[in-house]
């Protein structure tokens, strides 16, 4: 890790990514401290930007079946016109992640929708909205094989209740709970190892209905997760991309498990589209990215052609979502 945080940091990371809603005095047994010391030391993990836990809902719970890879192209002109339509974009609540490319005209994102054409009416709407945009566009994800959003930026150090609460609303959520209940899942979405008393505290709820609203939540498949999101320069990995890969069809299944395996791979997706596979990758350094885009992965048999783009700058990296992930014996080719 970087030089903010030392070993006993480090195992607490370790500790949480195993298990995001491990106790406080388990940690502490373990490191042979007080429950006090591991309260502050999580709290100043949080607060530096090196980890947080969150509370995930499955996004089929609140009526979400696609999941699309998109890019924007904006206008070349004023150096911080990406940066305002990133921020902008931000906004939208079914995008989940966002961030800026290597080439500073172009802004990749992860957009969750209802159906297909949802997905399209929703970039159309969206871009047509934002005048610096001039393109836009998204290749659905046809299937998830590895979605790991427990690596990456942390954009949210102060998380939004506001935002997360209107993003919550405007979803099927609002169908089945009342904005009370609504409130307390997006409390805990901003942080998942949060007390409930705290919540109610925060909220100007009574405790026991704060208990009553958990336990509801508690008892409904996909509403709670837990997942531990860890910026990736914390473990000392400072690059971050996405890799597009042509791959055969016919030997999809044998390399979609060969890269699934890889320790670099954060997300693997089939998708729409001539590029028709989509990693997420991380890396300590550019010489290990070059090894890796241009030895290991040309090694598998049957990849055809790669396209690899930085990212620079995230602007938003959303885990209060759970994406769906492909069985084992759903791998198979198209």
């Amino acid at each position: 890790m970087d030089n903010q945080t030392d070993e006993r940091d480090s195992l607490i990371v370790d500790m949480l990514r195993a298990d995001p809603t491990v106790l406080n005095t388990r940690i502490g047994e373990a490191l042979e401290v007080s429950n006090a010391t591991v309260g502050a030391r999580i709290r100043k993990l949080k607060e530096t930007g090196v980890v947080r836990v969150v509370a995930s809902t499955d996004i089929r719970a609140a009526g979400f079946e696609i999941l699309a890879i998109g890019s924007v192209e904006v206008a070349p002109g004023a150096p911080d016109t990406c940066h305002r339509v990133a921020t902008e974009l931000a906004r939208v609540p079914q995008i989940i992640t966002i961030g800026t490319q290597l080439h500073q005209e172009q802004i990749m994102f992860h957009m969750i929708g209802r159906d297909t054409s949802d997905i399209e009416r929703l970039l159309a709407t969206t871009a047509s909205s934002i005048e610096e945009i001039k393109a836009a566009h998204a290749r659905v994800v046809l299937s998830s094989y590895k979605h790991s959003l427990n690596s990456g930026p942390i954009v949210e150090i102060k998380p939004d209740f506001q935002r997360r609460l209107r993003e919550l609303t405007d979803t099927r959520l609002s169908e089945r709970y009342a904005k009370r209940e609504l409130s307390v899942l997006a409390m805990l979405h901003g942080d998942g190892r949060m007390s409930l008393r705290e919540v109610a505290r925060r909220l100007d709820y009574p405790e026991s209905q704060v208990r009553t609203i958990f336990r509801k939540f508690e008892n409904t498949p996909g509403i709670l997760n837990y997942q531990t999101i860890v910026n990736p320069r914390a473990l000392g990995h400072r690059y971050v991309h996405q890799v597009y890969i042509k791959a055969s069809y016919c030997l999809l299944p044998d390399i979609v498990n060969q890269l699934k395996i890889m320790p670099e791979v954060l997300g693997l997706a089939t998708m729409s589209g001539t590029m028709n596979l989509a990693l997420s990758t991380t890396v300590p350094s550019r010489a290990e990215l070059q090894e890796f885009v241009t030895e290991r992965i040309p090694a598998i048999d049957g990849i055809e052609e790669i396209e690899v783009v930085d990212m620079l700058r995230g602007y938003k990296f959303d885990g209060s979502w759970t994406l769906p992930v492909a069985r084992e014996d759903e791998v198979s080719a198209p």
